[in-house]
């Protein structure tokens, strides 16, 4: 999860994003509770509410911040993947 200052955001951005990720986090908390939902359904559902979070993120960011978020993404996930293979 990339800093937001390190890829220019603003303090409104910065702002708007966090409300973002308070409000995901209370849906996947509500998700998690809900007992009426299977593990598979629950994925789904989580899989909803990241995607949902993501496509609102985006609309925030520019075109230089998306891009620098999606590299920083890629050197996070490469560096996973090696720690894993460890």
């Amino acid at each position: 999860k990339p800093q937001l200052t390190e890829v220019g955001c603003d303090a409104d951005q910065i702002n708007k994003i966090s409300i973002l990720k308070k409000e995901a986090t209370e849906k996947r908390q509500q998700i998690d509770a809900d007992a009426t939902l299977d593990e598979k359904a629950k994925k789904a559902a989580a899989k909803v509410v990241v995607k949902e979070r993501n496509e609102a993120m985006n609309a925030i960011l520019t075109e230089d911040q998306r891009k620098k978020v999606e590299e920083i993404n890629v050197k996070l996930k490469e560096e996973a993947k090696a720690a894993a293979g460890n």
